[in-house]
């Protein structure tokens, strides 16, 4: 039988590819071509969910990869290969008739990709917090990850301001978590890293982020000389020494300072027993040596953060253990609400008296933002029951002031013209600073505040 008139008197297919051939000496090139390609690795490898979500770097190992592996999520890859569509050919005849249409053209092949989430993947529900509430939780985050939720993750940050603290921390362990793969829930939370960055989705979020971090990096070199001591420590211009604890810190600022590739392990060393030296006096500390305690290990967690090394995360964990157990020491001996306190509600009958309440509210302040930006494994004060209520820190030239009379003069001037009290004010007429009266109120806050009260306004953007 001869075949129809226009068409190759040679064709012969592929027998792996199935490609039609009308020249002997192509189809036998093609043919050893395609058997070496069949071992190799076709087009650019594609990340796992996990990281290409984080837009991070994929090892692309099966079954995991060493980013997810390392952080204990699932990896998951939904790309499956080339489904290439081939017909069965029984005889040349039939080839010819069945394949007419591939002379002239490629075989086509057929790319089925499966979505990257099912519709019923798309939302996260955490006891009422759904996926939008929580965008600045950063997928890059090992405990705070949007696409696979740690069980025992901290809300706290999307919770409504309205919403008591003890009620929204921490989630329990048990709560239902709908994500696509649930078998990972069992796995043991030691992969947790802490003071970690927190990344997050929303772009101007991560560069607040970025701006809060650089100024937190720089309270170390801020407690080398005592005009510049970090805005949450008081230089104690009035007293003849520095307190003991302080006094250390500073010291050791200027160790950090001076630090060298040689010298770097005895400076921890050093931070190591200052840090156990709190640990083991904690139970027989006053309420001042618990609050100089906790100011000297802030600036020492801040140090961990800028000098990481190898054993930074066992040692990140160790002080925010410490750190919150100073602070439960401290709120057993002044109360919950010691952090939270506005001078209003409770006036202090003397100059000490009162740097030893705005210190308790700047530390809060402070803990409030560092639990923004890092991971701390831990709770955020427990003595702010709402951050709407949480008390604002005063004005840079009260805090700052050297001497009694220059005290009492600065206190008796923001007693009536201070514009807010709590974070909450703040927070309202940040959100309305077009309305009555927020207008000054917000110039006046920025006429009086000093670095503290610049972290405070870029908190707003978490709320």
């Amino acid at each position: 039988m001869s075949l129809p008139a226009g068409e190759p008197a040679f064709l012969v297919f592929c027998p792996i590819c199935n490609k039609p051939f009308t020249a002997e000496t192509s189809h036998s090139r093609h043919v050893s071509y395609c058997r070496r390609s069949q071992t190799k690795k076709k087009g650019r490898p594609k990340s796992c969910v996990a990281c290409g979500s984080a837009k991070v770097k994929c090892t692309f190992a099966k079954p995991q990869c060493a980013r997810c592996e390392s952080k204990g999520i699932p990896c998951v890859y939904n790309q499956r290969p080339p489904t290439i569509q081939t017909e069965s050919r029984e005889d040349p005849e039939q080839g010819v008739a069945s394949h007419r249409e591939a002379l002239t053209s490629e075989s086509s092949f057929s790319l089925e990709l499966e979505p990257r989430w099912s519709s019923t993947n798309k939302s996260l529900s955490l006891n009422g917090f759904d996926r939008d509430s929580a965008l600045f939780f950063g997928a890059d985050d090992p405990i705070l990850d949007i696409t696979t939720p740690h069980p025992d993750m901290n809300v706290a940050l999307a919770a409504p301001m309205s919403q008591p603290y003890s009620t929204i921390a921490p989630l329990s362990p048990s709560l239902e978590i709908s994500y696509p793969d649930s078998s990972w829930r069992t796995r043991q939370t030691s992969t947790r890293t802490a003071l970690t960055r927190l990344k997050h989705q929303d772009l101007a979020i991560d560069y607040v982020c970025d701006l809060i971090v650089s100024i937190l990096k720089a309270f170390p070199r801020m407690m080398l000389r005592r005009e510049t001591f970090a805005p949450f420590i008081h230089p104690y211009w009035h007293w003849p020494t520095l307190p003991e604890k302080l006094a250390s810190c500073v010291s050791i600022a200027q160790l950090f300072e001076t630090r060298t590739i040689e010298s770097r392990p005895f400076l921890w060393r050093v931070i190591d027993i200052e840090e156990q030296r709190f640990s083991g006096e904690m139970e027989t500390m006053s309420s001042y040596d618990t609050q100089w305690a906790i100011q000297a290990l802030m600036i020492y967690i801040i140090m961990a953060i800028v000098d990481q090394d190898w054993d930074h995360t066992a040692r990140g964990r160790r002080y925010l253990q410490t750190l919150r157990a100073l602070s439960a020491r401290a709120h057993l001996l002044l109360g919950w609400q010691a952090c939270s306190t506005t001078e209003e509600v409770e006036p202090s009958n003397t100059w000490d008296d009162w740097i030893f309440a705005e210190s308790n509210r700047r530390i809060g302040c402070l803990w409030f933002i560092i639990c923004r930006v890092f991971t701390v494994l831990e709770y955020p004060c427990p003595g702010i029951d709402s951050f709407q209520r949480m008390a604002l820190p005063s004005a840079k030239t009260l805090w700052e002031a050297r001497t009694l009379a220059h005290w009492q003069d600065e206190k008796a001037f923001h007693a009536i013209s201070r514009p807010f009290q709590e974070f909450g004010e703040l927070v309202d007429a940040k959100r309305r600073p077009n309305e009555t009266g927020n207008t000054t109120k917000l110039e006046a806050w920025e006429t009086g505040t000093d670095k503290l009260g610049l972290l405070m306004n870029f908190a707003v953007a978490f709320m």
